[in-house]
């Protein structure tokens, strides 16, 4: 149960179809850019009513909108933000890293920013010490309510 809560409820799909999904956070700004819209309309006079009001009328209002512009098939704002095609800078940069032969293992390769840093971060680990610490943390999750 927890599972399946901490897979599927970081996102929300409002429209219903395959690849809509978006970040909660994300949400959550879309709902206070209403919000913040409803409120400037206020121009600076704004009352603790006029929050509850607009708090609760903001989202349904939207959603009418939305209707309206979608029934009179209303063209819909652009954003500034053209999406660009990467794939040429992404075929560019995997042949550099090819042929410099980045991701190939080097013996003695290290970066000079790290000289201290062991070339392979597990030739000091202790397997005995790592197993108890392993079996500790199991239990200890184990033990926890659910």
């Amino acid at each position: 149960m927890l599972a399946h809560e901490v897979i599927w409820n970081r996102f929300v799909n409002r429209q219903g179809r395959e690849d809509t999904n978006i970040e909660q956070d994300r949400e959550m700004e879309h709902h206070n850019r209403l919000f913040k819209e409803e409120c400037r309309h206020f121009r600076g006079k704004v009352t603790t009513a006029s929050i509850d009001r607009v708090s609760h009328a903001a989202q349904p209002l939207d959603a009418i909108l939305k209707n309206g512009d979608k029934a009179s098939q209303a063209m819909s704002h652009r954003s500034n933000h053209a999406e660009k095609d990467i794939s040429a800078g992404i075929l560019k940069l995997a042949a550099q890293l090819h042929s410099s032969e980045t991701f190939k293992s080097k013996p003695l390769r290290h970066h000079y920013a790290f000289p201290s840093f062991a070339i392979n971060p597990l030739q000091n680990l202790n397997l005995m010490d790592f197993q108890e610490w392993l079996k500790d943390k199991v239990k200890e999750i184990g033990r926890r309510d659910v």
